[in-house]
């Protein structure tokens, strides 16, 4: 069960796409607790200090509304919970860079991080800002955790336990653990956009520039959509720094963010909020898929997807 839970938080615990290299362990919720931080609860729930309740509660109202959307939607019946830290509370939690938005991963955590003064660069990356920084928290990083909880209840339940599962449920877990993990950012940032089209005109077009300006960034390194994720999951630099920090990294994750966002963009436009039933067919671990499979899928159901790759310079088929 910890082999299953340690390769799907390789694929979900990604800060905005940051890899769960080695030296990183997820942030817990009894970390955040013994912080002895105030907070607003409900299905949606926010800690932070006193003098952050500003930030906290506005993150809170973020949350609960893009919990209950979903759940109309889609009939998730989700708890998330968003904990606004500054830099020292931050260090005392995560090793995660100061700002680095991130999620709990798979389980019952189900916590999000969101820093009180969110940074303009962590490392080589410039980040979202303003409310683009809250989105990408809430509706990105929140959008990873929703996935989880489109899988179906005895996955979720095996995710949950400490016992090992039933062997063909392992193997279901397996296939989830072995999708392409550009797929599971091209989720998020779907799930993301449709959540703001249907709630926040202006707010989803900030979202849609903040991708699209990511896309305009020149020379990336990578260019196909599996290169990127093998690039996230290379070892850290000898002194230590993730790779997604590095020039070479920062620079290739914020193209391909931009790419697969805008990937996800073109599936809302075409689908709305009917993809998500196309997510739960991948996250049900029937079997795995490949990164062909998802795009030749996403053509068929929205044609133009493999037209906007090939525009953005962003490759997807193998070379033969």
């Amino acid at each position: 069960m910890k082999y299953v839970c340690a390769m799907l938080l390789v694929v979900t615990s990604c800060t905005g796409g940051m890899p769960a290299v080695a030296q990183i362990t997820p942030v817990s919720l009894d970390s955040v607790h013994a912080l002895g931080l105030d907070s607003i609860t409900g299905a949606a729930t926010a800690y932070f200090r006193t003098a952050d309740q500003a930030r906290g509660a506005a993150l809170h109202t973020l949350l609960a509304a893009f919990l209950e959307f979903y759940g109309k939607e889609v009939g998730t019946d989700s708890r998330l919970r968003v904990a606004v830290l500054d830099s020292v509370d931050w260090g005392r939690v995560t090793r995660v860079p100061y700002g680095q938005p991130i999620n709990s991963g798979p389980g019952s955590d189900n916590l999000l991080l969101a820093a009180t003064s969110p940074p303009e660069r962590i490392g080589t990356r410039a980040m979202p800002r303003g409310r683009n920084s809250d989105l990408l928290v809430i509706g990105h990083e929140g959008g990873h955790l929703l996935i989880w909880e489109l899988m179906p209840d005895v996955l979720k339940q095996a995710l949950r336990s400490s016992d090992d599962p039933a062997p063909d449920v392992l193997k279901r877990l397996q296939n989830v653990g072995a999708v392409p993990g550009w797929y599971w950012e091209m989720a998020a940032n779907y799930l993301t956009t449709t959540f703001l089209e249907a709630t926040d005109s202006e707010d989803a077009r900030a979202w849609h520039d903040h991708l699209q300006e990511n896309t305009e960034i020149p020379n990336p390194r990578f260019t196909h959509l599996t290169d990127w994720y093998a690039s996230l999951l290379q070892a850290t630099t000898s002194d230590g720094t993730p790779f997604v920090f590095t020039p070479d990294g920062g620079q290739n994750q914020g193209w391909f963010q931009g790419v697969v966002g805008l990937m996800a963009q073109h599936l809302h436009t075409h689908m709305g909020s009917s993809y998500v039933d196309y997510i739960r067919n991948v996250v049900s671990g029937g079997r795995v898929w490949s990164t062909e499979e998802l795009v030749q899928q996403a053509e068929l159901l929205a044609p133009g997807i493999t037209t906007l790759l090939s525009t953005l310079n962003a490759q997807w088929k193998q070379p033969s």
